[in-house]
């Protein structure tokens, strides 16, 4: 893609508004914006599945699940029983967990008391933030241009952030060798949050 290319793809992303309307619509109406509230599921789900793996997974299988464990255990790959593995179950946990409340509402609750009912779908309520109004007030507040602004910047934050802290770990505090994996880690890192930051700092005028 040639320069002139780039910039019109940042130019169109820049001028062009995210469905403007829906945005004063929505502050007009004092409710928080559709794309909003779902964003906001998506994160609190994401963290508390995390959450829950670290914490409650680690403990019944003996072993802590975390996102870098070369940082904790250099060589806990080839280890044979390695006490720290690598954490991947918030993948299944942001999709699937919501499908399952449906299905244990379906399959076990159909028949149950309205209580029972009501304080199962409350719990699920709470911890993965399915209703706009147990939101805070500064994410309800927001429209969909200062969402999404939000997720580019600290998607690129997070990624510029670990091309920088992954190397020191390895290299500086554990002294191992400069790796394949290191390589692809920071050459996706590092042009990809730039990407995005420019892209946020876009939808910020």
């Amino acid at each position: 893609m040639c320069v002139a290319e780039h910039r019109s793809v940042f130019t169109n992303f820049h001028t062009k508004p995210l469905t403007a309307g829906a945005d004063v619509a929505a502050s007009e109406s004092g409710e928080a914006d559709p794309f909003v509230v779902d964003s906001a599921r998506l994160l609190f789900t994401f963290f508390s599945v995390v959450v829950i793996d670290v914490m409650v997974i680690s403990l019944m299988t003996h072993r802590l699940r975390f996102w870098f464990p070369q940082w904790l255990d250099p060589q806990w790959a080839t280890r044979r029983d390695p006490w720290v593995v690598y954490s991947q179950s918030y993948f299944a946990g942001i999709f699937m967990i919501p499908i399952l409340c449906r299905l244990v509402d379906h399959h076990f609750l159909a028949t149950a008391g309205a209580a029972w009912r009501a304080a199962f779908w409350s719990l699920c309520l709470i911890v993965f933030a399915r209703q706009t109004g147990i939101l805070p007030e500064c994410v309800r507040g927001l429209t969909r241009r200062q969402m999404l602004r939000g997720l580019l910047f600290g998607v690129s934050l997070f990624f510029l952030v670990m091309s920088i802290m992954d190397p020191v770990v390895q290299l500086g505090v554990q002294h191992l060798p400069w790796s394949a994996g290191l390589s692809i880690e920071v050459g996706f890192f590092i042009p990809t949050g730039i990407i995005l930051m420019i892209l946020s700092r876009r939808l910020r005028a």
